[in-house]
């Protein structure tokens, strides 16, 4: 299948004149107007700060990866901080993502405009993923200590005849108290009324 002639329909008739104008304009047009969407989007993708972003990114992982802010919503789970803003994991997720591409895309526009300042974007982005993998190995941790059985944990135990562990410095009886007993230790005889 070739290329059709601007004059002609689908079906190979040929176009009545002010049909293929219009068309033709139309052509133009769309070809005008995604060259105008090209420029918004740099515009906007300029206006954009990255470090900003990476702000961001770290305000959602705050909400995604803090163990104690977590709650059971409705069967799915809901994250958010204790002023009571609560998102979906999956929301906030979404939008993880979504600032991630934007990043990406500055980075893209950065690295044709000026390489050494893309050089500090790809560190920056490094160092915030190494943040987010501390963040999510301690919530992690965090959680595998919240499923343990504290009685299954099994204690050292003494040498037979040992009255301490190997060492530890030794442990001395409590010595017997100087100060006078409480009074409900006391008979109420002996007790002295205030």
């Amino acid at each position: 299948m070739g290329r059709r002639a601007v004059g002609t329909t689908k079906t190979g008739r040929f176009m009545n004149p002010t049909d293929q104008a219009r068309k033709e304009a139309r052509k133009r047009e769309l070809k005008k107007n995604k060259k105008q969407r090209m420029q918004v989007r740099t515009s906007v993708l300029k206006a954009r700060q990255p470090d900003q972003i990476l702000i961001e990114l770290e305000e959602y992982d705050k909400m995604e990866l803090d163990p104690s802010a977590e709650a059971d919503i409705g069967g799915g789970s809901a994250v958010g901080f204790s002023d009571g803003e609560r998102l979906a994991l999956r929301v906030i997720q979404e939008k993880r993502r979504k600032l991630l591409e934007t990043y990406d895309r500055i980075l893209s526009m950065v690295q044709r405009e000026s390489p050494d300042e893309a050089g500090k974007l790809v560190a920056a982005r490094q160092e915030y993923e190494q943040r987010r993998q501390q963040r999510a190995l301690f919530y992690e941790q965090v959680r595998a200590a919240e499923n343990v059985d504290t009685s299954s944990i099994p204690l050292p135990s003494l040498p037979p005849g040992a009255t301490q562990a190997p060492g530890f410095p030794p442990v001395f009886p409590a010595a017997p108290s100087r100060l006078r007993p409480a009074c409900s230790q006391l008979t109420a005889a002996s007790c002295p009324a205030f």
